[in-house]
């Protein structure tokens, strides 16, 4: 099972301004920087390169982006996929 870890840190994602927030699923991390982004300093922008789409205008977008993508928009926070030990 994938899970993704949410983490808060400074502009420049470095290791040691990282706190955790939380571990999630990939529905409830979308669903946590939705609710959170306005009232912590999660804050979602589009990447310094990309121009894709004006992403606080359209939280519809974020329903299509991977983990991955989202990490990318992430202003002060970032995401590490991590797997689950379960038996097969």
């Amino acid at each position: 099972m994938e899970l993704f870890i949410l983490m808060t840190c400074d502009e420049w994602k470095s290791w040691t301004s990282m706190r955790l927030r939380g571990v999630f699923t990939l529905q409830e991390l979308k669903k946590y920087i939705k609710t959170h982004s306005k009232n912590t300093n999660i804050k979602m922008e589009e990447p310094k390169q990309e121009k894709d789409f004006e992403f606080e205008a359209d939280w519809g977008q974020m329903e299509l982006m991977s983990a991955y993508e989202i990490n990318q928009y992430l202003t002060y926070g970032y995401v590490e996929t991590v797997e689950l030990n379960s038996p097969q």
